[in-house]
């Protein structure tokens, strides 16, 4: 096998520059190529290649004259390249040098003689492979000019390497905005066909309530002021959550940090919802303590909101939503739990994946966007946590999350 080439320093830095180049099993592409043909053509080479020494091969990115994509690092020529950064590696015979003459790249195909490899170094200063040109015959080593040349070949190498690492994050970048986009349009559709519904159901069943006499016809009146406080509910927290989904999509960064107390977010949360609450006969039990904490207020808010609502939601009437935290040494845990319906698999499975549109009925028929675990699911990741849940059909659902005291997520 010949004499495997030692680690370089900061092997583990070195690859991982490497890695990000996400470059290293990609398909052949006419730029490298047409680079190895001239680099052969000058130099007059059987074989040259872009080669990337990886932790456990050596990958060739363009291999003209030599049929392989990739050999076992022991094996490359170019791990032993690598090693000085600053120097243009030459075997004039590799039959006569000690380090290559049992290499079995030497002893059988491709029958390498000659070999000269300039390191590739990446923007971090690592070298990531070489630029090697390769012949069966020993040539003399190269001067001081043919040296210099094969440098350039492999600084226009990395030079493509980082054109082609930008393309291809612009095009991740535009697919995720074309993504987003497409989520926002779907969105904004839903929410209002929904806004609309609800205010068409408000203002219908106000209309009829003004002809309506409330002594005569208690019943009729108690039920369709029923319907419109529900469809007032409804419209209220779907414009909340248009308009904090609107917030966190054109803010810039990281959310605004501020110590607060837990219980304080979690009172304005359930204040929000109490008056449906109330409708639907569901008795929210705040059972949190006071706790300092360090979160953006309004997004913790937003959470608890629609996760008690959720609560409201699928429980039907008589039942309860409960909010208890943990203090811990790491943090605090919010748990909302409901004596709800709870969910089968399938649903469990959706809720831990939200998507627009991707909501049940309610136990009293409500209607869902999807929207609000979405917008927990993001605005608890901007905290550096995630939203833990646990469900069971007939046995309520426990949603949780916990953040940390007195710091900001990273």
């Amino acid at each position: 096998m010949g004499k495997a080439a030692k680690l370089p320093d900061h092997e583990n830095q070195r690859v991982a520059t490497l890695h990000r180049l996400e470059i290293l099993d990609a398909p052949e592409e006419e730029a490298f190529d047409a680079l190895t043909r001239f680099a052969a053509d000058i130099f007059g080479t059987e074989i040259a290649l872009v080669s990337l020494v990886d932790s456990k091969r050596q990958r060739f990115l363009s291999h003209h004259g030599l049929e392989a994509r990739e050999t076992p690092r022991e094996a490359s020529l170019c791990a032993h390249a690598i090693l000085t950064p600053t120097e243009v590696m030459v075997v004039p015979d590799a039959l006569q040098d000690k380090r290559f003459r049992d290499n079995k790249l030497v002893t059988g195909e491709p029958n390498i003689r000659f070999y000269a490899g300039a390191p590739i170094i990446a923007n971090d200063d690592m070298p990531i492979g070489a630029f090697c040109i390769i012949d069966t015959q020993p040539r003399p080593p190269l001067n001081d000019r043919q040296q210099h040349l094969l440098r350039h070949f492999a600084q226009m190498a990395m030079h493509e390497m980082e054109l082609r690492k930008s393309r291809e994050d612009a095009l991740k970048r535009n697919r995720v905005l074309e993504s987003k986009q497409e989520q926002q349009q779907r969105l904004l559709s839903m929410i209002g066909h929904d806004l609309r519904g609800s205010f068409n159901a408000i203002l219908g069943f106000c209309k009829i309530l003004s002809r309506l006499d409330p002594e005569k016809e208690p019943k009729k009146v108690l039920e369709y002021v029923d319907i419109v406080g529900k469809a007032g509910d409804r419209a209220h927290q779907l414009m909340d959550n248009l308009i904090s989904w609107t917030a966190a999509s054109f803010q810039d960064g990281t959310p605004e940090f501020q110590m607060v107390d837990i219980k304080g977010i979690i009172a304005n949360a359930v204040g929000a919802v109490r008056h449906g609450a109330e409708l639907k006969g569901v008795t929210i039990v705040d059972e949190s303590q006071a706790a300092r904490i360090h979160v953006n207020p309004e997004q913790i808010e937003t959470v608890i909101r629609n996760l008690v609502s959720n609560g409201l939601k699928y429980t039907p009437p008589g039942g309860s939503v409960f909010i208890t935290t943990s203090d811990k040494a790491d943090g605090i845990t919010v748990t909302i739990r409901d004596t709800g319906i709870g969910m089968d698999a399938i649903t469990l499975g959706r809720a831990r994946n939200p998507d627009i549109g991707a909501s049940s009925p309610g136990t009293g028929g409500e209607k869902g966007s999807g929207l609000g675990l979405l917008l927990c699911r993001d605005f608890l990741k901007s905290h550096g946590a995630d939203l833990i849940i646990d469900s069971q059909p007939d046995e309520g659902s426990e949603f949780s999350f916990a953040l940390r005291h007195g710091e900001a997520a990273d």
